[in-house]
């Protein structure tokens, strides 16, 4: 009969899943290790001071701010300088990355466009005064 082949082989079916489910929860739980509290403690810290460097590298500054100074990078290889990935574009209304809570085109937007306003200005012709 048909049907009672498919009872069958779904029982089957059924019954390898739960032996899998079983045994892989098993292995699971003979591989757990367990850690003391001052070793979770020293994990986290030391993770945290990693993810606070990570972010203190991550965060734009405004040229003319001394609090903080960064001491200057060792200038890159021109290989390496190649290979990076481009920075994410920001656009002109959205908050700038410094953190000042102003929009980007009135903060270091500004600045970029005044250095792009300076090299246009070198190629235009000045017009004549009447």
């Amino acid at each position: 009969d048909p049907k009672n082949e498919y009872k069958k082989e779904g029982y089957n079916l059924f019954l390898n899943m739960m032996a899998k489910i079983s045994s892989s929860v098993l292995i699971k739980l003979f591989e757990a290790q367990v850690h003391r509290q001052e070793e979770i403690e020293a994990i986290e810290a030391e993770a945290e001071a990693k993810h606070r460097a990570e972010l203190e590298a991550a965060i734009a500054r405004h040229p003319g701010d001394a609090a903080d100074p960064t001491p200057e990078a060792a200038p890159l290889p021109a290989q390496a300088r190649r290979s990076a990935p481009p920075a994410p574009k920001i656009g002109r209304n959205d908050l700038c990355p410094c953190g000042s809570g102003k929009k980007f085109k009135k903060c270091h937007g500004a600045i970029l466009e005044e250095d792009a306003g300076a090299a246009d200005d070198d190629d235009e012709v000045a017009p004549p005064a009447a």
